[in-house]
């Protein structure tokens, strides 16, 4: 067991169970045992970080030590329980920049496409993913107009989205066909950048897919956001414009884990250069956030953007840049409407998304290379994220120049999405909005909720408050 605690001040940093299992069966089985502690909270109590290998959520961490007692106790129970070959604790910053340094390759498995998941012109017909229609998604595209050559109100050129993960990988449902690396028609590629590598400044935005840290990241959580692959896969904004920036590759941003990460530096590409409207980052600092990019979070804000950020998985806690109040933080829902409880939660969640078992794109890790799609394993806020991030697509897109005049680029554009999505949200059974927010996003209401008064809207001030209720 590694108990690691490099000094005093850092002892309420979170602390991670890692486990590795001696089969998928054995996992299944722990898994099953596991969410009984996580008590009225559902989904997967075992987050997957490799071949048999999983992170505990905290969530249900917190619900084994109500019973045992300690973490040490939880450490003895866990691995006394059957099929566990492995247990360790990593606690202080010490230890989890140990195991971040040398994250275990990922596993690339995935399905084929399903053809008898029917798509037309951009509209479902028939079948269509729970967290679509959780989000109302088919619905919200047929309130927005489209043109005569069938077109969508969101896919205005003049609305582009920053997307900041781990960057872009060639797939079918982003427009890539024969292996160019250029532009799709709306994933513009060239306007992006690499900012994370530190020999490749100014490159192209594509994540190699290397076996350490996160691979393919990009991928998974933009296909949810924009993909659309005609009969086979939408996302919830389907061709939204979009610019990658690649800043991490690992979706775990603590500049003590991931000392290199461009999250600053493409924040500030993605608005100031490149006029993003909205920006979507479906990662997370569980520690200590870099002042760079508070300031960077500051700036947007002013600019009007709409930074919507992952509340984090794992800890219980918020992590950074979504635990800024001036971003919109988004924490995870199952399909039967309840708190993912490998989700963090607290007072600076806005609203939840889906975030249990996600359809989405993936391209094979080390393998063959080919393109599928698949829900096994698609866990996290970093899909509810994109959800949201669709949604503030459709809001400026169906509000249009209404939104520009009422608020023009000030951050009174930021609270008039935030008081629209928070009031359009639907609560799930037994709610508790002092965790998880106003609820889970509705975004057919959230385009029909009339916009606010830019004078009743209030400024935020307090940015990067280290308390998390």
């Amino acid at each position: 067991m590694t108990d690691t605690e490099d000094s005093p001040r850092n002892t309420a940093n979170p602390s991670i169970f890692v486990i590795q299992t001696r089969s998928a069966r054995g996992a299944a089985s722990l898994d099953r045992r596991l969410v009984a502690f996580a008590g009225e909270e559902t989904g997967s109590a075992l987050l997957n970080n490799g071949q048999d290998e999983w992170l505990l959520a905290r969530s249900t961490q917190k619900g084994i030590r109500t019973k045992q007692g300690s973490n040490l106790a939880v450490f003895t129970w866990l691995a006394r329980q059957p099929g566990v070959a492995k247990v360790e604790l990593l606690r202080g910053k010490v230890a989890m920049k140990r195991w971040y340094d040398n994250p275990p390759a990922k596993a690339g498995r995935m399905d084929s496409a399903n053809p008898r998941k029917p798509l037309v012109d951009g509209k479902q017909a028939g079948w269509f993913s729970w967290n679509l229609k959780m989000v109302g998604a088919p619905e919200a595209w047929d309130i927005l107009e489209w043109d005569r050559i069938g077109k969508p109100k969101w896919q205005n050129p003049s609305i582009k989205v920053g997307h900041l993960d781990t960057g872009m990988t060639e797939h079918p449902c982003l427009g890539f066909h024969d292996g160019s690396a250029g532009s799709t028609g709306h994933v513009l590629i060239k306007e992006g950048a690499n900012v994370y590598d530190a020999d490749d400044h100014g490159s192209l935005p594509l994540d190699p897919l290397l076996s350490t840290g996160t691979p393919g990241h990009g991928l998974r959580t933009l296909s949810v956001l924009c993909g659309f692959q005609p009969g086979l896969f939408a996302g919830v904004a389907p061709r939204a414009n979009i610019i990658p920036f690649r800043v991490t590759n690992f979706v775990v941003v603590n500049p003590l884990i991931n000392t290199n990460n461009g999250v600053a530096e493409g924040i500030r590409r993605a608005t100031v250069d490149k006029g993003c409207r909205v920006l979507s980052m479906s990662l997370g600092d569980p520690c200590f956030p870099g002042s760079a990019t508070g300031r960077a979070v500051d700036r947007a804000y002013e600019m009007g953007v709409i930074v919507v950020a992952a509340a984090g998985n794992v800890i219980s806690e918020v992590t950074f840049p979504g635990r800024y109040a001036r971003t919109i933080a988004v924490g995870g829902v199952s399909e039967n409407r309840r708190p993912w409880a490998g989700g963090s939660y607290g007072s600076r969640v806005d609203l939840c998304a889906p975030a249990d078992e996600v359809y989405r794109a993936l391209r094979d890790i080390g393998g063959s290379g080919r393109a599928g799609y698949s829900s096994k394993d698609g866990d996290g806020t970093s899909y509810a994220t994109t959800h949201v991030s669709g949604a503030a697509v459709m809001w400026l897109a169906h509000h249009g120049k209404a939104v520009d005049d009422l608020y023009g680029n000030t951050w009174r554009r930021v609270e008039a999405f935030r008081h629209c999505a928070q009031v359009s949200a639907k609560p799930g059974p037994d709610w508790d909005s002092s965790n998880y927010g106003a609820g889970i996003l509705y975004i057919p209401d959230l385009l029909k909720t009339s916009l606010p008064d830019p004078n009743s809207l209030v400024k935020v001030e307090d940015l990067a408050a280290d308390d998390q209720a």
